[in-house]
């Protein structure tokens, strides 16, 4: 299901027009019905008239229009497909640099994805050949930290030379981590070395230096972790315990025990969205090996929801947001490496622009 034929490209029907204040023609009367609230919708490329209006997803209108100063906020909860990777990534690892996703796959295959314009392009290759790293986007540079065989390295990525470089390494070799950033410094949570293991540990790029902060209360490795509301939530993966949901609170370093996501898992994704915290796909502990749940966690209410499972059940898959909707490519599938990007929005909001 794709809600737009590009960042605006939605009509409003009926619209009114800002001249006669009357509704304006439909562009096309065999419109299709819109997931957005049933409304109609049709392509804005087969010429609009003055004063009808057109939906958009940001607040800049396009050349010939105005914002009409008014938005549309509508509930999906659904996937839809978007153009595949060049080919299957295993143990895909994702981030988002200035609206543009960066995926790193196995042995670090290095794509760049634009959505404009719905297309791959191949960047600088990691340097270094590791896989089980993680990615994670801090100051506009690309984060590539630790991995298989067991490193300590840490790499950084600039896209605006399209180049890498190293800055201090890890504590300890290590792998099956999750990294984050938050408040201008990178996370390294938890992880495998000879055993699965507790540390944390932040890195500043002020300093160029590493420091020790609270440990996880249990060992864990391949866990998932992302940023909401200014703390760190770390879930899921393989626990001494069975911990699967703890949150990090920098103010005081110190970590709280959340309730555990309904389905456990290892090898998912964490995405902060909408106000929620989604843990995509993975390897159910005991179960199935390429799980397609998606559950969400509210820290309003403390619950967990089931949200519209994903299309093609993967575990190691890389995922980020751009815009308004997750991203989610790669990873390990039924009968192999997959390259399958699949896009998921549960709420948007709309921008509604004026044809001049």
């Amino acid at each position: 299901m794709k809600i737009s034929l590009g960042p605006w490209l939605l009509l409003l029907l009926p619209c009114v027009s800002a001249a006669q204040g009357t509704p304006a023609r439909r562009v096309s009367p065999g419109a299709p019905r819109s997931p957005l609230a049933g409304l109609t919708v049709a392509s804005a490329r087969g010429g609009v008239p003055s004063g009808a209006m057109i939906l958009g997803d940001t607040a800049s209108p396009p050349p010939g229009y105005s914002n009409a100063g008014l938005t549309l906020k509508s509930e999906v909860n659904a996937w839809s497909t978007a153009a595949p990777l060049p080919f299957g990534f295993f143990a895909c690892s994702a981030a988002t640099i200035a609206g543009k996703l960066h995926a790193l796959g196995y042995f670090g295959y290095h794509v760049e994805y634009d959505a404009a314009t719905e297309t791959w392009v191949h960047r600088a290759d990691l340097p270094s050949l590791r896989a089980h790293t993680q990615i994670a986007e801090l100051g506009g540079k690309l984060y590539c930290v630790g991995g298989t065989t067991l490193t300590d390295l840490v790499e950084v990525y600039d896209p605006a030379s399209d180049a890498w470089s190293t800055v201090a390494p890890l504590s300890a070799p290590r792998s099956n981590m999750a990294v984050a950033a938050l408040d201008g410094k990178l996370y390294c949570v938890g992880g495998y070395e000879s055993t699965q293991v507790s540390t944390v540990e932040r890195f500043d790029p002020s300093t160029g230096l590493w420091s020790p902060c609270d440990s996880l209360s249990v060992g864990r490795w391949s866990l998932s972790a992302a940023v909401l509301d200014g703390r760190l939530h770390a879930l899921g993966g393989h626990a001494l315990g069975g911990v699967g949901h703890e949150v990090y609170d920098p103010n005081t370093d110190s970590w709280t025990i959340l309730p555990a996501p309904p389905t456990p898992r290892s090898l998912a994704v964490a995405v902060a969205y909408d106000g929620r915290m989604y843990l995509i796909g993975g390897a159910v502990i005991g179960g199935a090996s390429d799980s397609s749940v998606v559950e969400a966690f509210d820290p309003a209410t403390g619950a967990w929801s089931l949200r519209a499972p994903l299309p093609t059940g993967r575990s190691e898959l890389g995922a980020a947001l751009v815009g308004q909707r997750i991203h989610t490519m790669g990873g390990a599938a039924t009968g192999g490496a997959s390259d399958v990007h699949e896009l998921y929005v549960d709420k948007v909001e709309l921008y509604v622009h004026r044809k001049d």
